[in-house]
């Protein structure tokens, strides 16, 4: 009781602070309430192993439960909402629903003290464009006021174009990227910790952030679209009580790795079979089963309130028409609803090379673009042409100067790439609907570390 005492004093002197104080000190005021309070749960918590206190926030590992302090930015409904929650030197306040008095990094070190384990965030270079992970569940309240109502962070935001608030779907816990600490090239540092926006619950799909959305949302996308709701009832400095915890207690896990491998199956009768094979964590679950017969497996997973996460293979044999009508498919149900296909394994190609934009067919569409490689099949044997398209025209009132290459090797094929300016690292080939997968990564495999965006039209219907 004496450890206590001096608390309640405490908390009973700051609720009666003055509220004509200005935004410096209220923050000095809440900053002070908080190194107190770690002072005093340092102590009331020795010796206890399932309780972490860090500055700023406590977690529980039996009731896998973290109270973050944080502070009310006051923000007006209406108003941009970038980020749910950053770190309270940010300097983020102006498109932040909450400020957070711990360090992102202690936020990730309290998420995994209860038992979870970071994921991976975006990165568009490497063609990771889902965030993976882990959920959680993240609310706020006040926290001076015991009886006030715990609400979840999405009734805070609202999305301007449907009028609605965003769905309580959770966030991924990404955990942030490690980076060369700004104090010591030898060290290792958080990114959410010391770059800006030091977010610890973005809005959008940041791959500093601790924790990101379970969707597709690109920074521009949603600028000015999510905005604060009429729900935000905190006053500017208020003290909130941030509480996260994980989507699932029981052990269950949101993630579901699937591979799915492209199967042409040849027949003597010159009947060809388009089949696949599943795997799910590297287990075969369905072989040689036709596309439906996947989707129904995958619709099982999905409705276990799993995200499969699927890494797709292209057989070696599969003619590229058919390569094509199967990636229209997958770009059917790339969604937050159905899977989250992963970044293509070593020698093969993101499914999207095979669904191009139209508009990109038309060269006076891609005046940036110096390059087309054309490819056919003459007696059964493959035959390709590289094209440079040099133009500094952007208003298409001069023809472009081409130049045709025949090409018989890869050397060839690299010697002159190589003696032309990249521009913009983008290949579009131009391809027989009957080569085959390998046939055109036998083309493409020396060029995509350089060439690493290719776009592949069928030049004729199959």
């Amino acid at each position: 009781m004496k450890k206590i005492l001096p608390m309640l004093i405490f908390v009973a002197t700051f609720s009666n602070a003055s509220t004509n104080d200005s935004p410096e000190v209220i923050r000095t005021k809440n900053k002070a309430h908080v190194a107190a309070t770690y002072k005093s749960q340092i102590i009331d918590n020795k010796g206890k192993p399932d309780i972490l206190i860090l500055p700023g926030l406590e977690a529980n590992r039996k009731t896998k439960e973290i109270h973050v302090w944080g502070e009310a930015t006051g923000l007006k409904a209406g108003e941009v909402a970038e980020y749910f929650l950053t770190a309270e030197n940010s300097g983020h306040d102006y498109e932040t629903v909450v400020i957070s008095f711990a360090l992102p990094s202690d936020v990730r070190k309290a998420l995994m003290f209860i038992g979870m384990e970071p994921g991976r965030p975006v990165d568009y270079n490497k063609m990771q464009f889902w965030p993976k992970g882990e959920r959680v569940i993240m609310s706020f309240k006040k926290a001076l006021t015991p009886t006030a109502p715990q609400k979840r962070a999405e009734n805070f935001v609202k999305n301007t174009k449907t009028g609605k608030l965003i769905p309580e779907m959770g966030f991924v816990f990404t955990g942030s990227l490690e980076v060369t600490s700004r104090t010591n090239a030898e060290l290792k540092a958080l990114a959410a910790d010391v770059f800006d926006p030091m977010s610890i619950a973005a809005n959008y799909n940041e791959s500093d952030s601790i924790l990101d959305l379970p969707r597709l949302a690109k920074q521009n996308d949603v600028y000015e679209s999510q905005v604060i709701s009429d729900i935000y009832k905190f006053k500017q400095g208020e003290l909130i009580d941030i509480i996260i915890e994980p989507e699932f207690k029981d052990g269950k896990t949101r993630v579901s790795n699937l591979n799915l491998k492209t199967d042409w199956i040849t027949s003597t009768n010159n009947q060809n079979k388009l089949a696949f094979n599943l795997l799910k964590e590297k287990k075969p679950v369905l072989t040689k089963a036709s596309f439906p017969d996947i989707l129904a497996e995958i619709k099982k997973i999905i409705d276990t309130k799993q995200d499969p996460f699927v890494t797709v293979e292209f057989a070696d044999n599969l003619p590229l028409h058919a390569t094509k009508k199967i990636c229209s498919i997958l770009g059917a149900i790339d969604s937050e609803n159905g899977i989250r296909i992963e970044a293509p394994v070593k020698g093969q190609l993101y499914y999207k090379s095979f669904t191009p934009e139209k508009y990109l067919y038309e060269r006076k569409n891609r005046i940036p673009l110096k390059w087309e490689m054309h490819i056919k099949l003459v007696d059964n044997k493959v035959k390709c042409r590289l094209t440079n398209i040099n133009s500094d025209d952007v208003d298409n009132e001069h023809p472009p100067k081409i130049t045709d290459y025949e090409i018989n090797n890869n050397e060839e094929l690299i010697k002159i790439l190589n003696s032309k300016e990249v521009g913009i690292p983008v290949m579009l080939v131009f391809s027989d609907p009957n080569i085959t997968y390998k046939q055109l990564m036998n083309l493409i495999q020396p060029i995509i570390h350089i060439y690493n965006v290719v776009h592949i039209f069928i030049e004729v219907p199959a």
